[in-house]
């Protein structure tokens, strides 16, 4: 295992100031320029996290519950200076209690969301509460979850203020958190820790090339068929449905930078052209590109 370099006071006081949840549902701070959202609700509040490199030291006073749209690999430690590697699964969900030492860092990062709610509020957002029963976990699945993951996104995105609809939204993340159970059973244990990096890898080196589902399945060994229903047990979500979204992720980041058009950002984030980009941009984020770009110029 790696050990983590020593964190000055000065770095520490860095990290405090420019939060975000990391891998495995817990606080880190960003070391790019990025813009995150945040809305806070009655005694709950939701953030969205760009996807962008962080390193960080943290001890969360209240549970923290992430929901993670993003494969996502790094290194992290709980309670301990000594490191050990992370992969996060895309559209899992990890917990967090209070108190939890963790350090944190990857190079890339992943789109996280997390929510929290103030200590002493808990069961009143989410009737499966119980403090003392509260352990730290990730990569766990939950049904409906990324569901709701989705439209708190997209609320966040395009309408902040409506609060009411966050909190609600936030109160059933939440409460998945509590309920969700990482994958353990065939297919899903097939995806191993090195088939999901390899997966990764491929992935990002290609997001943007006509990506098949048989060339995933044989980077990971795996027949088409197993592939699919492992990749949908261990991440509650279909590899091409992941495809998608990764390239959607990467169009919505490039959608920030003026000089490209919209037909180049199309082409390079694999669609067949800017009016599949629209389409399939609209019906994930609610609004289309040129809307978008608008919006958060």
């Amino acid at each position: 295992m790696k050990a983590f370099k020593k964190v000055t006071p000065n770095r520490l006081r860095l990290f405090v100031s420019s939060t975000r949840l990391g891998g495995g549902g817990y606080p880190a701070a960003m070391t790019c320029k990025a813009t995150h959202r945040k809305v806070t609700a009655g005694a709950i509040s939701a953030e969205l996290l760009p996807r962008a490199p962080y390193d960080v030291a943290y001890t969360p006073d209240r549970v923290v519950a992430g929901f993670a749209f993003d494969i996502q690999t790094g290194l992290h430690a709980f309670a301990t200076d000594r490191a050990s590697p992370f992969l996060t699964m895309p559209d899992s969900m990890a917990l967090t209690p209070a108190g939890c030492d963790i350090r944190s860092r990857s190079d890339v990062g992943g789109e996280y969301l997390t929510v929290t709610i103030t200590p002493g509020h808990e069961q009143h957002y989410a009737d499966a509460f119980d403090g003392a029963a509260i352990y730290q976990y990730s990569n766990a699945a939950f049904k409906g979850a990324g569901t709701a993951a989705r439209a708190l996104r997209q609320l966040l995105i395009l309408n902040p203020e409506e609060e009411t609809v966050a909190e609600g939204l936030a109160a059933v993340l939440f409460e998945a958190a509590l309920k969700a159970k990482p994958a353990t059973a065939k297919p899903a244990s097939s995806l191993t820790r090195t088939r999901m990096r390899r997966l990764h890898d491929l992935i990002e080196a290609r997001f943007g090339d006509k990506l098949t589902v048989l060339e995933m399945a044989m980077e990971v060994g795996l027949s088409v068929g197993f592939f699919i229903r492992a990749f949908a047990a261990a991440t509650g979500t279909t590899p091409h449905a992941y495809l998608l979204e990764r390239r959607l992720s990467e169009a919505r980041r490039s959608l920030t930078r003026p000089e490209a058009s919209i037909a180049d950002i199309a082409h390079a984030c694999g669609f067949a052209s800017q009016a599949h980009l629209t389409s399939s941009f609209r019906s994930q984020f609610g609004i289309a590109p040129a809307a978008y770009r608008t919006r958060v110029a």
